[in-house]
């Protein structure tokens, strides 16, 4: 799947293709029934969470883009 990795991370998510129901009910059936798998899946998504989405570095992501963008001379805003 294009740029799965970087949405959800290698270890936090199961990506299951899309119209693919039985690989979905797969991966239910297996989280529901193996608790230590989704507790891994879940520490992983929150280590993610809190490691990419970051107050601070979102903001200063969201700063160098409007410093890029006034050193450019973008006009339109």
């Amino acid at each position: 799947m294009l740029a799965a990795s970087e949405v959800v991370g290698d270890e936090g998510a199961w990506l299951v293709p899309k119209e693919d129901a039985e690989g979905l009910q797969k991966a239910i059936l297996t989280l529901h029934s193996d608790g230590t798998q989704k507790d891994a899946l879940a520490a992983a998504g929150l280590n993610r969470v809190r490691t990419v989405f970051h107050e601070q570095r979102m903001i200063d992501n969201t700063e160098a883009v409007f410093r890029g963008l006034i050193m450019s001379g973008a006009t339109g805003l």
